[in-house]
């Protein structure tokens, strides 16, 4: 399993620290892979490949069981599906569900990161972005410490 932190610094020679403290601290076996990013992460970054599925899938079985509930309400009332009304509640609350959650999953596989978004936010001229991805828990831990002792944002990706 992949663990990947983000890190917002302040300036250049804090994250500077920061890479010297993690070449010179933290040895392994497994590599750490850094990216330094001096400019907003975009979509062209290789390490930007983390969609939020989950925030999508949420929004994708809320407003797919909402829609199904109404729509079934509505063609049980007009006539045009014969069941009953607590029949075509339930068939629509939960054929909107399914349909909602695959839609919203599929498409949440493409929206960027809510870490991301919080970075995104706190960015300033002169700041940098490190991008840290190590498959150690142990490791990721360490980096991580070192990242705050320089002042930076840290968010899990």
């Amino acid at each position: 399993m992949s663990y990947v932190r983000y890190a917002l610094f302040p300036n250049l020679d804090e994250a500077r620290g920061a890479l010297d403290d993690i070449e010179s601290g933290v040895a392994t076996k497994e590599p750490i892979i850094l990216t330094v990013h001096e400019h907003k992460v975009g979509d062209d970054d290789p390490q930007q490949d983390q969609g939020d599925g989950r925030r999508g899938l949420l929004i994708g079985l809320g407003s797919g069981a909402v829609a199904g509930l109404v729509l079934s309400v509505i063609l049980v009332l007009s006539g045009l599906l014969p069941i009953t009304l607590p029949h075509a509640m339930l068939f629509g609350f939960f054929g909107g569900l399914m349909i909602g959650g695959i839609g919203g999953g599929l498409y949440g596989v493409g929206l960027p990161a809510e870490p991301i978004l919080r970075l995104e936010r706190l960015w300033r001229k002169g700041n940098v972005l490190i991008t840290a991805k190590a498959e150690d828990a142990q490791r990721m831990l360490q980096v991580e410490s070192i990242f705050r002792r320089h002042h930076a944002v840290v968010e899990t990706g």
